[in-house]
């Protein structure tokens, strides 16, 4: 039975807040659907609260992950970690895969670190390309979930899903470590990374470029210069691009009011909050959110 989109409330987004058809489900932990709609199942400006990993089997599928590109062409994976901000802008008509899905309660058990090697590679590549006999390898793992699924009084149900997707994850690290050479970053790409992921973690409170050059130990001379010329776009712009993302997601996804995602970004007040969006899209907090439910 499709699944319906509830009254929306958080933030960040869970299996419950899904469109999702045609799944294999072990109650709310472990979810496999074989067909996915994308605009149905990721709606825009989606944050998410758990991993998701899609395995493109036909077509491709095109949008951003926290700002970032995505451009997945089949056969390939991509597992996209917790607190990321999706956006799925294109998907061809042939498009066929599956989408995996894991509760915070689930991923717990996995006992898997995110600063482990492999976790690190997922984050950094969001898409990996996978020959014959990895995908054969990944959908022979759904298979055996939706196996297990048939039988939810088996005693052992849980342990054996998480020693299955433990296995899966050591299992794709193999074929990713295989078929991918992470490139060498030179010093100031390096610097740009951590940057960047300093201003998803702060961009609500802090918009300034001397708080993030302190927390780098450098001028903020020298971090925008870095930044301009590695990526083409000011330190700036950067901070502001995900300050509109977070309010985008807020916007589209919670039932939060302008007022409580002002307070929220630490705007001074609504109407500055007001001003700054408009000024990036040309139409008001309301307006935005009002396109967003048509």
């Amino acid at each position: 039975m499709p699944t319906k989109n509830p009254t929306k409330k958080t933030e960040m987004l869970g299996l419950a807040d899904m469109n999702l058809e045609t799944v294999n489900r072990l109650g709310d932990d472990l979810i496999i659907a074989d067909h996915f709609d994308v605009k149905r199942v990721f709606p825009p400006y989606f944050r998410i609260a758990m991993p998701v990993c899609i395995f493109l089997k036909k077509g491709y599928l095109r949008g951003r992950c926290n700002l970032m590109d995505i451009d997945a062409l089949a056969p390939c994976m991509s597992i996209i970690l917790p607190d990321q901000i999706l956006e799925f802008t294109e998907s061809s008509d042939d498009l066929e895969g599956m989408v995996v899905l894991m509760s915070a309660r689930f991923t717990e058990r996995l006992n898997i670190k995110v600063d482990f090697e492999l976790m690190q590679t997922f984050q950094s590549q969001r898409v990996i390309p996978l020959n014959d006999e990895a995908m054969t390898t990944m959908l022979q793992f759904c298979e055996m979930v939706k196996r297990l699924s048939q039988f939810p009084d088996h005693p052992y149900l849980m342990e054996t899903a998480v020693n299955l997707t433990r296995a899966f994850f050591f299992g794709a690290g193999y074929f990713i470590h295989q078929r991918t050479e992470t490139p060498t970053q030179s010093r100031s790409e390096q610097l740009v990374e951590r940057f960047l992921k300093l201003v998803q973690v702060h961009c609500r409170h802090k918009r300034q470029i001397d708080y993030y050059a302190q927390e780098l130990c450098l001028s903020a001379k020298y971090l925008a210069a870095t930044v301009k010329s590695v990526t083409g776009k000011t330190a700036g712009d950067w901070i502001e691009d995900h300050v509109m993302l977070e309010a985008k997601a807020m916007l589209s996804n919670t039932n939060m009011t302008v007022s409580q995602i002002s307070d929220h970004l630490h705007f001074p007040d609504t109407s500055t909050f007001g001003k700054y969006f408009r000024r990036h899209t040309r139409m008001s907090p309301k307006e935005f959110r009002k396109r967003q439910e048509n």
